[in-house]
């Protein structure tokens, strides 16, 4: 009863969320129409002069400078945008306290496990159980990189629970600055409304709530993914290449987020990022990551019938696994990596074709890094729903596109509202997994966004340059 109540709290919060926001974009198409024919009217009246009658004129929402005067009705729209960020934190806050006793459950065990048996000399990556494994209640061989453990293994210098409540706290804070930087981003910049509207909305998606249910690191890698987006953006390959070397030493599949940077000309930074990779894993043990291919990385086949998988792989395993349930693993593998060969193939070609007529402004540039992003997540051969944060980047630059009622984004932003509500419903209604909502609603997502960055008749086919 509890969850239902929370889920209707959370439903009514995105929809006077949205409406809010659609509201406020109303209001600076009006103020900007009125400022227009006040300029054509007192002869190209500057935005800073006072008008006939003494009254200050309405500030765009997008200037950060302070107005002597706010329009009622904004004010009010402001005082409103509360509600659903009051939500959003006391939701934040139920699903924290709701999952206070996991520190001594997965995921969050066996990553301690794994960190403890690093710093204790063990090798995590080896299949046969130690006495020492044995002894301090070791849970299996490690599947997770060499550069995962060693990275984050101070964490074991901490008593169980207080790493996990570190390790939620750090996470969390990686996913606020990782939508601020992004929001930042965008130009024209939001307002503050829209920003708190934007940062709620996020909170509230269910895949964020999946991360912290099981202490993910999806939050990390998608605040180590928008440096490496913000750093190339600023002319600083070195650093981008690192930060992108980070996430995908780290989990592996983000190597795919470099992509974007292949399609935009930025070399620098992925010769950067293949330099700080390989020493990573040179710095990591070479032999580490020899075991972790040949021990851990075949694990991840026994996921591959999970109902909350997002990659093509899983899913076409998955299919074919219902469609032949007499069929061995063994037999339905190579048909599933055929089929998945194919649609990868379909899925970077579209990518890359993407980048040939999207326009070259901010956030046409940013829902680009996000199109990559969730092709990362496809391409994947094991990612979960809990990696589906990765998807913000999209849905807030596509927002914005929608917001400025850009013809384009009209119909993408219909495809990703009903990919979040599909996600939203597989999240409490257990018989619409099998469906494959996950896979489906990343597949939109992704398709729709690259139907937002198409050209229109207004704007003709043009090639981005490299940034």
């Amino acid at each position: 009863m509890r969850g239902s109540q929370s889920g209707l709290l959370a439903l009514f919060a995105v929809a006077e969320g949205i409406r809010i926001a659609r509201q406020i974009a109303e209001y600076q198409n009006e103020t900007d129409a009125e400022l227009a024919c006040m300029r054509e009217k007192h002869g190209g009246l500057a935005a800073a002069d006072r008008p006939v009658g003494g009254k200050a004129p309405i500030a765009p929402l997008h200037d950060l400078s302070p107005s002597p005067r706010v329009p009622v009705g904004q004010d009010r729209l402001r005082n409103l945008a509360w509600i659903p960020a009051l939500v959003a934190a006391a939701v934040i806050c139920v699903s924290l306290y709701g999952n206070r006793a996991r520190y001594s459950r997965a995921d969050f065990r066996q990553y301690y496990s794994w960190w403890s048996e690093f710093r204790a000399g063990v090798d995590p990556w080896l299949p046969e159980a130690s006495p020492e494994q044995v002894t301090r209640g070791g849970i299996g061989f490690c599947d997770w990189t060499p550069a995962y453990v060693t990275f984050l293994s101070p964490f074991a210098l901490l008593p169980q629970r207080a790493a996990y409540w570190l390790w939620q706290g750090l996470q969390l804070a990686a996913l606020l600055a990782s939508l601020v930087m992004l929001l930042r981003e965008m130009r024209p910049r939001p307002h503050s409304t829209i920003t708190v509207l934007a940062i709620a909305l996020a909170l509230l998606y269910p895949p964020v709530h999946a991360t912290l249910h099981g202490a993910q690191t999806a939050f990390l890698l998608l605040l180590t993914l928008t440096a490496s987006w913000l750093l190339a953006r600023r002319s600083r390959p070195a650093a981008a290449g690192l930060t992108l070397a980070l996430a995908t030493v780290l989990k592996a599949f983000p190597g795919a987020v470099g992509g974007y940077f292949l399609f935009r000309r930025r070399f620098d930074v992925l010769g950067w990022a293949i330099l700080f990779a390989v020493l990573s894993i040179i710095g990591t043990g070479v032999g580490h990551w020899r075991e972790w291919i040949l021990y851990g990385t075949p694990m991840t086949t026994g996921d591959f019938d999970q109902l909350r998988m997002v990659s093509v792989l899983s899913n076409v395993y998955h299919f074919l696994h219902q469609a032949f349930p007499a069929a061995g693993q063994g037999q339905l593998l190579l048909p599933a990596f055929s089929v998945t060969l194919l649609i990868d193939l379909l899925v970077l070609a579209f990518a890359g074709c993407v980048s040939r007529w999207m326009p070259d402004d901010n956030n046409s540039d940013g829902l680009y890094f996000g199109i990559w992003l969730g092709v990362a997540l496809l391409l994947s051969p094991a990612s979960w729903d809990h990696e589906l944060p990765l998807l913000l980047p999209i849905y807030l630059f596509a927002g914005a596109g929608f917001l400025e009622s850009r013809p384009s984004y009209r119909v993408a932003a219909g495809i990703m509202a009903a990919a979040v509500a599909v996600v939203a419903l597989a999240a409490v209604v257990m018989p619409f997994r099998p469906l494959h909502p996950y896979f489906l609603a990343t597949l939109s997502t992704v398709a729709a966004a690259g139907l937002a960055l198409r050209p229109t008749a207004a704007q003709p086919i043009q090639t981005a340059p490299a940034r």
